[in-house]
């Protein structure tokens, strides 16, 4: 996809790590699997361009976070570890969370009917559940911020730009997406460091309540809509 600018890679591995190597065999291992993930990406991505940020974790400790590249043509900014970078459709799942807190307190419960906050026909039959799973029918309403969306107010630190590469090799800003700025869509930002600590958060299960963190991961088998979805299809949360 040539209007990508970054791309997040995301890599939580399994290693088999013996309990009789030393640590320093352990390190050196390491050091030759850094280099050669050094190697790979280098081949594609220059040091002066838009570019990529790495993360591998393993049993709650990070091997790996680093950046490729730059966050800021202009500036020849780095990206790095603690760069913030549009979430896009991952935050989603932090819309879903933020919900589901208000389950764990008991404010709210997932069978509600969306009507009683919202008192409008296309929320009748519509359930909390519903709408975090993706499964209500209803509409995307995407459309409603393309003429009423500022995507000039944005005030993130240490964030990257979106460029794209036209037909000639150049890099040209296209940070202007209607949705680039909205809160809960485009206007959401992390970094690897957070996607670190947020992995170990699930893992952990510290977030909320034993019930809701079992939640979090179970298939959900009540879809609404044929629109898209077929009989054998599950939408949960990984």
């Amino acid at each position: 996809m040539n209007k990508l600018l970054l791309i997040i890679i995301l890599a939580f591995v399994s290693c088999k790590s013996p309990n009789d190597k030393k640590p320093e065999s352990n390190a050196t291992e390491l050091a030759h699997f850094e280099a050669k993930i050094d190697s790979i990406l280098n081949i594609d991505l220059d040091v002066n361009e838009p570019g990529v940020a790495l993360l591998i974790s393993y049993d709650g400790k990070m091997l790996i976070g680093k950046g490729f590249g730059v966050r800021n043509i202009e500036t020849k900014e780095p990206i790095t570890a603690s760069t913030n970078m549009e979430m896009g459709s991952v935050s989603k799942q932090f819309t879903a969370l933020a919900i589901l807190s208000l389950v764990d307190k008991g404010k709210i419960a997932l069978n509600d009917e969306v009507y009683k906050f919202f008192p409008y026909e296309t929320f009748k039959d519509v359930t909390v559940k519903h709408l975090i799973n993706h499964t209500s029918g209803i509409e995307d309403a995407e459309d409603a911020f393309l003429k009423d969306w500022d995507s000039t107010k944005v005030a993130i630190d240490e964030r990257a730009f979106y460029y794209h590469k036209d037909s000639l090799g150049n890099w040209n800003k296209m940070d202007g997406h209607p949705l680039t700025g909205l809160l809960g869509a485009g206007g959401i930002y992390m970094s690897v460091d957070d996607y670190f600590n947020y992995d170990n958060a699930l893992r952990n299960n510290s977030i909320f309540s034993k019930e809701i963190h079992q939640l979090l991961f179970e298939k959900n088998d009540n879809i609404k809509t044929d629109k898209s979805f077929q009989p054998n299809m599950s939408y949960a949360m990984g």
